[in-house]
């Protein structure tokens, strides 16, 4: 199993998750994935400009190369988390 690091949210409506261990390449095959166990996920190469790396204020240094995505939960129902996690951690399997 992958271990998986997240941001908690200071403002607004998305998680974003570093999957350890992958790499940028595998990012397509693991949004298929999300989308085949019905987890929509934001691939966190859209959120790099080429040849960056990502500080924000209070997080980590994100590394362009590393594999991310982004969850948005707004609309994402406190009755639906448990199960979203659990199709989440079937697509990193």
């Amino acid at each position: 199993a992958n271990a998986v690091s997240w941001t908690e949210p200071v403002g607004g409506c998305t998680l974003w998750l570093t999957i350890a261990g992958g790499s940028a390449a595998d990012e397509p095959g693991l949004v298929e994935r999300c989308r085949k166990t019905g987890v929509a996920v934001t691939p966190g190469s859209l959120f790099f400009p080429p040849g960056t790396r990502h500080r924000a204020k209070g997080l980590p240094d994100f590394d362009p190369a590393g594999l991310h995505v982004r969850l948005s939960i707004s609309r994402v129902k406190t009755y639906q988390v448990d199960d979203a996690c659990r199709r989440l951690c079937r697509a990193l399997r």
